[in-house]
């Protein structure tokens, strides 16, 4: 996951989530740093892998109603893809 913060995007992990908000910490810095960001703010860090590559057991981030979430690939059949939310 990274936030926009400023100008740049930052490495960030998830902590909670309440309604479209979304509580993160900033990898490498202290709580103090931890904030309730929108969604806006918020995009996937995993790298842009076409879904011909994609495989079972891959952690994925999955955009769904203008949200992002965290997932792993657990099927694939015919081009379509299972995924468990973590």
């Amino acid at each position: 996951m990274e936030v926009l913060w400023g100008a740049s995007w930052w490495k960030a992990e998830v902590l909670e989530r309440r309604g479209d908000l979304t509580k993160i910490h900033y990898t490498g810095w202290g709580p103090e740093w931890d904030e309730w960001v929108e969604p806006a703010r918020l995009r996937s860090a995993a790298p842009d892998v076409p879904l011909t590559k994609a495989r079972v057991g891959q952690r994925v981030s999955v955009e769904w109603h203008g949200r992002w979430w965290d997932g792993e690939i657990i099927g694939a059949r015919s081009g379509l893809y299972k995924v468990h939310y973590v």
